[in-house]
């Protein structure tokens, strides 16, 4: 998924090691309206229940958009745990 963020400044860090955490890659940092902007790729599975994360991180001041990028391949070990929780 290709995700957005708008974020003040001060939190930009959590959310950032929050989206490395998540196996996000960071595609740009920037700044946009006077706060912080944050362009990255995350896997979708990666991202469930992650409004509820961004609002705690931000204090409830981070916006977000999420749109889907394209497809890829699951990593082993993923792909693994995948099946395992589906048999």
């Amino acid at each position: 998924m290709q995700v957005e963020y708008t974020v003040p400044v001060d939190h930009q860090g959590d959310l950032l090691g929050d989206l490395n955490r998540r196996r996000g890659r960071i595609t740009t940092v920037g700044e946009k309206n006077g706060g912080g902007s944050i362009h990255a790729e995350v896997p979708l599975g990666e991202m469930f229940g992650y409004a509820n994360s961004i609002r705690s991180l931000s204090r409830g001041r981070a916006e977000h958009s999420m749109t889907p990028a394209r497809f890829e391949q699951v990593p082993g070990g993923a792909a693994a745990d995948v099946v395992a929780a589906n048999r």
